[in-house]
């Protein structure tokens, strides 16, 4: 089928960085009939409803393109080239029955190889298995397309049955080159008694090509010590904040330290917590050189889906690899709704964190890219660690001003019950086909659902903040 905007006539320019503007869909004849946007429908089978997924996939292309148009059609539909080389359609859905049928693929190629973003998804009677996206991918390159994104549709925690997905969108390009050498990106970390895993934290982001400051907020037990050891060489320093103890966690008073000391960097900002990993879209592809090809691209923020991993024994050794151990993970319901957007450019000004509790970096004329980074969480690490860090550490100092706020929720419930070891049912397990497995939950974030409600009502007034933070992404 063929969709429009209701009531535009202007030709979208396809390539304008993010817009945020909800789309609006209207339909034309499936027949073909001429229209005021300049394209020729394809005719289509109105037989079935798209799956979620790939609706979500429309949308969101549609949004991101600003699309006056979308063309949807079928195997077996004699795909027609539009009109005008496709300048006049954001987005094309299509979807691939048999991926020997080159002669579809090469008209499909043809709106891939427009100026449409291209939606392709192939049904595979069998499940889900990596053969069958290797597959999508040949396919695809008989006929000289080179896809963004492949992956399997998927629903919150699992992935989907059968659909598997390609992403063909000029934004979505993998980096072709590695960042030139002046290019910086500093990680900024607020630090409070990680002493188990500060040290692999740090190596990790010096893997991706990062320089790292830590701010360390008192640590008792060895966390300073250890950063600072790091801190002779050049990418690494070490400050203590504030300037002596206090008794309570003043998580503003932090978030404001960030914003400090990202103000007076240069290049790219990320800010994280030391018990967190971060990945790109691309496999293979550091942060920095991910972080300067979205800069080239006319953004200048990311934002980030969240996979929070829980231990289920107590086999975790302090010191050693923390992202290898931990591999049973969930999609927490509140990703849903809280943006994470937690890189920025310094170059577009100073960017707030205390506003929104340090779940969105906002600033004026932000563009955020509108494909999500990973953030791994790992905020426990056995039953141990959970009782002295929640227990201890963490809800007795909570600030009550910052608590009245909404803020501080996230360890209520194991407060109450004290258990911090989960249960294996009701997560998944993290394997090298993550990646493919876990494409639209990756990429886009989870879907809202019921669970999300709840969570709003204990958020209280951050998710009002949250909300008007937001308004910045356009």
């Amino acid at each position: 089928m063929a969709r429009h905007r209701a009531g535009r006539n202007r030709r979208p320019a396809p390539h304008r960085p993010c817009s945020r503007r909800e789309p609006r869909d209207g339909l034309f004849s499936a027949r073909g009939t001429a229209s005021r946007h300049t394209f020729s429908p394809v005719a289509v089978s109105r037989s079935r409803t798209p799956p979620p997924d790939r609706s979500r996939w429309i949308d969101h292309l549609a949004t991101v393109r600003e699309a006056d148009a979308v063309v949807e059609f079928r195997t077996g539909a004699s795909p027609r080239k539009i009109v005008d080389g496709g300048a006049a359609v954001g987005v094309v859905a299509c979807e691939l029955a048999q991926l020997h049928d080159d002669a579809y693929l090469a008209a499909v190629g043809e709106f891939a190889r427009g100026r449409a973003a291209t939606v392709i998804s192939a049904t595979v009677e069998a499940g889900p298995r990596p053969s069958s996206l290797d597959q999508l991918r040949t396919a695809l390159a008989r006929v000289d397309v080179t896809p963004s994104f492949v992956g399997w549709a998927s629903q919150q925690s699992q992935p989907a049955a059968a659909e598997a997905l390609a992403i063909i969108e000029p934004y979505g390009r993998a980096p072709p080159r590695s960042a030139p050498a002046g290019f910086r990106v500093a990680a900024v970390i607020p630090a409070y008694n990680e002493v188990d895993i500060v040290v692999a934290s740090i190596e990790a982001l010096l893997r991706e090509g990062m320089e790292v400051h830590i701010i360390d907020n008192w640590s008792t037990d060895g966390t300073f010590e250890l950063a600072s050891a790091m801190a002779r060489s050049p990418p690494v320093t070490v400050e203590r904040f504030p300037e002596r103890p206090t008794p309570r966690f003043e998580w503003s008073s932090l978030l404001r330290r960030v914003e400090d000391v990202a103000a007076r960097r240069r290049g790219w900002i990320l800010f994280q917590s030391v018990d967190e990993l971060r990945e790109s879209p691309w496999p293979g592809v550091t942060l920095r050189d991910a972080f300067w090809w979205v800069g080239t691209q006319g953004f200048n923020a990311v934002d980030f889906s969240v996979a929070t991993f829980h231990p289920v024994d107590d086999s975790f050794v302090p010191g050693n690899d923390f992202g290898s151990h931990f591999r049973w993970f969930e999609f927490p319901a509140t990703a849903a709704t809280l943006p994470h957007v937690a890189a920025w450019d310094a170059a577009a000004g100073r960017a707030s964190l205390a506003s929104s509790g340090g779940h969105d970096a906002s600033f004026e004329r932000r563009r955020v890219y509108p494909y999500r980074f990973l953030r791994k969480h790992y905020p426990i690490r056995s039953q141990a660690h959970g009782e002295q860090k929640v227990l201890v550490e963490r809800v007795p100092r909570w600030d009550p001003d910052e608590r009245a706020r909404g803020w501080h929720v996230h360890y209520d419930e194991a407060s109450k019950s004290r258990s911090f070891l989960r249960d294996r049912d009701g997560l998944a397990r993290y394997d090298d086909d993550f990646a493919d497995a876990y494409m639209t939950l990756r990429l886009l974030g989870p879907v809202e659902t019921k669970a999300v409600g709840a969570w709003r009502r204990r958020l209280g007034g951050m998710t009002g903040q949250l909300r008007r933070t937001r308004a910045n992404r356009t």
